[in-house]
């Protein structure tokens, strides 16, 4: 990822998260501060997990949380570890905005957690068991929508070098 791809990616959270990112008072230290985190990273794989984040919440990101979009549209579905998010949350560990898209999608709201919570001891096994039935098609689910987004995601990606160009003359 370059620098203007980085201004190009600030530029959507501007929009995305006005009151947050609308009046970046040292802008090149801003740049400089996304540049370090996501040189390594294609910046269409950025532009993606970016889009997909501002689309399933509400909240700014933080870095790690773009990144966890980034592991996420990579494909690395690692359902014992989501499974231990998933149940660290139960037990009151994590809010539900702290989890990843396909527990979010697979609880649907804070209080299904909840509700989850105030279970009975077996109910771990009962909900593990019911959670790898589930979770494997959704995550196929988030997969096929990642796969047609990136064919959408060079489109927009050319929109936000277009941004770019205005903004840096």
């Amino acid at each position: 990822m370059t620098r203007n791809e980085v201004i190009m990616m600030l530029e959507v959270l501007r929009k995305a998260y006005p009151k947050t990112f609308g009046n970046l008072d040292d802008m090149a230290g801003t740049i400089d501060f996304y540049y370090n985190r996501f040189k390594e990273y294609p910046s269409d794989l950025v532009v993606q997990a970016l889009d997909l984040y501002v689309d399933e919440n509400e909240y700014p990101p933080t870095v790690a949380g773009i990144k966890k979009y980034i592991t996420l549209i990579q494909g690395s579905d690692d359902y014992e570890q989501m499974f231990n998010e998933l149940w660290m949350a139960i037990c009151g560990a994590k809010k539900f905005t702290e989890l990843c898209p396909q527990n979010k999608r697979y609880i649907q709201s804070q209080k299904a957690l909840d509700d989850l919570g105030q279970s009975e001891s077996t109910l771990k096994d009962v909900v593990h068991g019911q959670y790898l039935k589930r979770i494997g098609t959704i995550c196929d689910e988030m997969r096929a929508q990642r796969v047609a987004r990136n064919q959408l995601g060079q489109n927009r990606l050319d929109e936000l070098q277009g941004v770019v160009k205005q903004i840096t003359g």
